[in-house]
């Protein structure tokens, strides 16, 4: 009788009708109160009606009946783990462990663990996994708690080993491998962060942001062709939805077609990659997207663009799109085929007049100072300098520093000129930079407006400085801005040293020449 009450309310609960199953288990225990699995199965429906309270008391019940019930020991101590009482779940679950084999004991194991952790007991912990993953290898749960844990205590090769176990196909574990590319990335570490993504990639084909990191890593290394290609995901891995009619160019010439280059990502992006804009109108008719405080540079100084395009304006009628940032790929770009003739930019010829008339008044060599970016930028923090580790800098006789740093950041503890108030858009700041000895600034679109006017710019970078500022051929300081020269920090936030090296190389601006 038992047996077939058992059935019927095991039968009623599988069909997902748990208040059947309550019932029947119910009517059951009345006959038989000693029977463990009828009090294993009634915990099992009072959970599912979300009883917790009353399904661990039927668990406990099953245990008293029978202390080698593995279900309820494994159904308590999980139930007691998740009610904050995990000490009073590791004895139970430690109890099935030893009841238990195979990959049943894996699952045991896997939560006596997360209990352990739970309490602190790292160690025991990091045992428990390793006990379940040898039992069960394949198991997405076990490997990735392992390998989690291992990878915390600094372990990245035995955490890819057991993620390697794991079948492909697996979303979690490809997340996991991708996370360890990450460390290697972070810890520049190309070889290795190259190696995981391709893993990742390998077992998750369409894993969007393994690929565009893929990408970074291929174009930081000087592998352009594949690794422009694979930025190609940065859309399907950030989420830009910009509804733009037309079909991709990839650079074939279609005289009379007309081609819409629209805007993405921040302004330093476009200014860098406007410099393609002349050679594409070279092959097809040009309507360019420009973000609205750059409109007025770029019409002065544009050649070849039939309509400019104010980002709000609707991205139809064309026969051609494509991205500013995929006009590289689309032009089949090496390092030794980057266009780096500049300026490709230029500033109003009256505008920068007035500002050399102003600026001829201030003694010294006149340097434009920008030492923040956008607070927009994910990596802000980072890439700014905190203003008080500019003071050597303002020790340097013979300079006159003027402010380029829009917004209200705090500014540097010495005196500067600022004439931010009258910079309305980039046109402004152009015909200043333009009037300016020297620009001095971090990885902004100050930076790349500098060398998109061919002025001499100083970047201060950061230690994770990305692909665009590697070197150039025949040692130049940048590929893309022949007039650029940069100080890199060569530790994460170490600013002091960069300014250091800056000051010194301000010193030798204004000393006097010697003698022969």
């Amino acid at each position: 009788m038992t047996a077939s009450a058992l059935q019927e309310a095991a039968a009623a609960l599988a069909a997902g009708d748990p208040a059947r199953a309550e019932l029947l288990c119910r009517a059951a225990l009345a006959r038989s109160p000693g029977a463990a699995p009828l009090h294993d199965l009634h915990g099992d429906a009072l959970e599912a009606l979300g009883r917790p309270a009353d399904a661990i008391a039927a668990w406990r019940q099953a245990v008293d009946c029978d202390p080698d019930c593995v279900p309820s020991l494994v159904s308590l101590g999980i139930a007691l783990a998740a009610g904050g009482d995990a000490a009073a779940a590791v004895p139970l679950l430690h109890r099935a462990t030893g009841l238990a084999e195979g990959p049943p004991a894996a699952a045991i194991w896997h939560n006596m663990a997360i209990a352990l952790a739970v309490l602190g007991h790292h160690g025991e912990a990091g045992a428990a996994w390793w006990q379940a993953n040898r039992l069960d290898p394949a198991n997405p749960a076990v490997a990735l708690a392992l390998a989690a844990r291992l990878r915390a205590a600094g372990d990245a090769v035995g955490a890819e080993s057991v993620l390697q176990a794991l079948p492909d196909g697996t979303a979690e574990a490809a997340d996991a491998m991708h996370a360890l590319a990450s460390d290697r990335l972070f810890a520049h570490d190309t070889v290795n962060g190259e190696r995981l993504l391709r893993a990742t990639i390998r077992r998750q084909p369409d894993h969007a942001v393994a690929h565009h990191d893929l990408g970074l890593v291929l174009l930081a290394l000087g592998r352009f062709p594949e690794g422009f290609a694979e930025m190609e995901w940065r859309r399907a891995a950030f989420g830009h939805k910009r509804r733009v009619v037309g079909r991709r160019w990839t650079g074939q010439t279609a005289p009379g077609d007309l081609l819409l280059i629209h805007h993405e990502q921040g302004y330093g992006d476009f200014i860098q990659f406007c410099r393609y804009v002349p050679l594409a109108a070279q092959r097809l008719r040009v309507a360019l997207e420009v973000p609205t405080p750059l409109i007025r540079l770029v019409s002065h100084a544009m050649p070849g663009v039939e309509r400019i395009i104010r980002r709000e304006e609707g991205l139809a009628g064309f026969n051609f799109e494509c991205p500013i940032m995929s006009l590289p790929l689309a032009f089949g770009t090496t390092p030794g085929t980057v266009p780096a003739a500049v300026p490709y930019l230029s500033a109003a010829a009256d505008a920068v007049a007035v500002w050399r008339a102003r600026l001829a008044a201030v003694p010294g060599r006149k340097i434009g100072l920008t030492w923040a970016g956008s607070p927009d930028h994910g990596a802000n923090v980072a890439r700014s300098i905190p203003p008080d580790l500019l003071a050597p800098l303002g020790g340097v006789p013979g300079i006159s520093f003027v402010s380029l740093q829009l917004g209200a950041p705090a500014c540097p503890p010495f005196g500067m000129l600022d004439w931010t108030d009258e910079l309305t858009d980039f046109a402004d700041t152009a015909a200043l930079v333009t009037a300016l000895d020297l620009v001095i600034s971090v990885d902004t679109a100050v930076a790349h407006l500098a060398g998109a006017l061919a002025r001499p710019v100083w970047v201060l970078n950061w230690y994770d400085a990305d692909w665009r500022w590697q070197p150039g051929p025949g040692g130049r300081d940048n590929l893309w801005y022949p007039t650029a020269r940069q100080f890199r920090q060569t530790e994460r936030f170490g600013w002091g040293a960069v300014v250091e090296q800056v000051t010194a190389a301000a010193r030798e601006l204004t000393r006097p020449p010697t003698g022969g």
